[in-house]
């Protein structure tokens, strides 16, 4: 009977040595957590208690082994001086982009104490972290920020046109999303960094390369000298630059639903999320293909469960609660150690 608490079967598998049940990491629940119990975003920013307990709430009743203790993720972002929307179910977007019109706009790298969205973050981390499960922090990559601060449509065209805006939109971005790195780390065991829209799905391989990799390198770099995990999830269909990724200091490796995982365990040596389709979830009838898709990420992981963690391959979005509820018992049912926790 396997005994342990979530966080430490979490922390087996970033050792690479858990002999159990592969433990659960959503692996971005917090918006969707909100949603399902009906809390405006408003209100689990001005009070991070209330962000708290739903979050560990949920990962109760869904036997999340791991989840992210803030969903605030961009805050960054107005911190800057975008303009910002906040709307329930989706998150904090960004309708003006504070280098949208000029590039020459004089940015300071903003500080996390005095951004309230940061500090209500930190705040819900804290109390998640008063739990037994792996609590970690959510920041966007640095191509993802600038992303925000450009505009990635404009952004995208400067990569054509002007590469040393795009790389002077980086650097920024680089210098900023590291300072909220350094200020969540004391407050989690890990941080993840998501990068969305330097995705190899819109990004050309040599941007990748050039640009997107070298930023989500001194990011993940920053996260291991603040004494946590350092955690990385890249958008989109990233196999065939798998190799070139596997070269950054990461601890864990949370892929899209277009990466196989039988190729991604191959390619990496870290721990290794994924194998749920988070767009098939989405419908009423989404239990049935999470049945099958946990089936075949137990195939596709044979030889590697040590350092496997059963996770969908994006946000869950509006998902009907169901649809993640039955990940543990579908996960137990292949494994001979199932204890029914």
């Amino acid at each position: 009977m396997d005994d342990r608490s979530g966080r430490e079967r979490a922390l087996a598998a970033l050792r690479r040595e858990n002999e159990g049940v592969a433990p659960i990491l959503p692996p971005f629940q917090g918006t969707w957590a909100l949603n399902t119990e009906g809390v405006p975003l408003r209100d689990a920013i001005e009070d991070p208690r209330v962000n708290a307990a739903v979050q560990q709430r949920i990962a109760q009743r869904c036997s999340f082994d791991a989840f992210e203790g803030m969903w605030d993720w961009l805050t960054m972002a107005e911190a800057m001086g975008c303009g910002v929307k906040i709307k329930d179910g989706m998150g904090a977007l960004t309708i003006d982009h504070v280098l949208g019109e000029s590039i020459d706009t004089e940015l300071g790298n903003p500080d996390p104490n005095d951004d309230t969205r940061a500090l209500s973050n930190r705040g819900a981390l804290d109390l998640c972290a008063e739990g037994d499960r792996y609590i970690y922090s959510t920041v966007p990559g640095p191509f993802t920020l600038a992303g925000e601060l450009r505009g990635l449509e404009q952004l995208m065209m400067d990569s054509l046109l002007e590469p040393e805006a795009l790389q002077s939109v980086v650097t920024l971005s680089i210098a900023a999303v590291n300072g909220y790195i350094s200020f969540y780390s004391p407050h989690s065991e890990g941080v993840m960094v998501c990068e969305s829209s330097g995705s190899p799905d819109l990004v050309p391989p040599e941007t990748f390369s050039s640009v997107v990799l070298p930023g989500l390198r001194r990011s993940l770099e920053t996260a291991k000298d603040g004494g946590g995990h350092s955690l990385l999830y890249i958008s989109g269909d990233s196999s065939p630059l798998l190799g070139e990724i596997s070269r950054v200091p990461m601890d864990l490796l949370s892929v899209d639903r277009n990466v196989p995982l039988d190729m991604c365990v191959d390619a990496v040596d870290c721990a290794v999320a994924g194998g749920i389709d988070a767009v098939a979830i989405l419908s009423a009838e989404g239990g049935a293909s999470v049945a099958d898709d946990i089936a075949s990420a137990i195939e596709a992981v044979r030889g590697h469960e040590r350092r496997y963690f059963l996770a969908a391959s994006s946000d869950l979005s509006a998902a009907p609660l169901e649809n993640v509820e039955c990940w543990k018992k579908l996960l137990d049912s292949h494994h001979p150690m199932a204890d029914g926790r």
